[in-house]
């Protein structure tokens, strides 16, 4: 064993660590901003006028939300894919979270760059939390070997 045991599911296989959940509900934002704001009626375009200015911008970001969606059925069904001998999905884990995280940090810099770099804590927090997701994905030893261990034959 690589990794500690409680790193490990009852079917021998490295689980995800808690931060790449962390992570993934992080790139979902626009999906959880989209839900409270039709779940409050009459003021559903302020709250999203907070967020997302511009319609086009919470397009793009809802683009990048259903990458991190598919990224989360993928980790979250693991088990039964895995039974299912549907390893491609596993394959695709950690370039799709790549690309995930790439893609938002472009977006919120094309946002920026929309509202000429004007200071903004929303974005400072979302780039911040962005940086440091894809430097844990690129640095973190468990997730360097979740796929290759989630494909071998237990």
């Amino acid at each position: 064993m690589q990794f500690p045991l409680e790193k490990y599911d009852e079917s021998g296989r490295l689980k995800p660590p808690l931060f790449f959940y962390v992570g993934l509900v992080f790139l979902c934002r626009s999906v959880l901003l989209l839900i409270v704001a039709l779940s409050l009626r009459g003021q559903s375009d302020q709250v999203m006028a907070v967020f997302y200015p511009s319609q086009r911008e919470f397009y793009l970001s809802l683009s990048t939300a259903i990458v991190a969606a598919y990224l989360l059925f993928i980790v979250s069904r693991r088990n039964s894919l895995w039974l299912s001998q549907r390893n491609l999905h596993f394959k695709l884990l950690k370039p799709m979270s790549f690309i995930a995280v790439i893609t938002d940090i472009a977006l919120q810099l094309y946002i920026l760059s929309l509202h000429q770099f004007a200071f903004s804590v929303n974005k400072v927090i979302t780039l911040t939390f962005a940086f440091v997701f894809l430097a844990y994905l690129m640095t973190n030893p468990l997730m360097k070997t979740l796929v290759s261990d989630w494909q071998k034959e237990v």
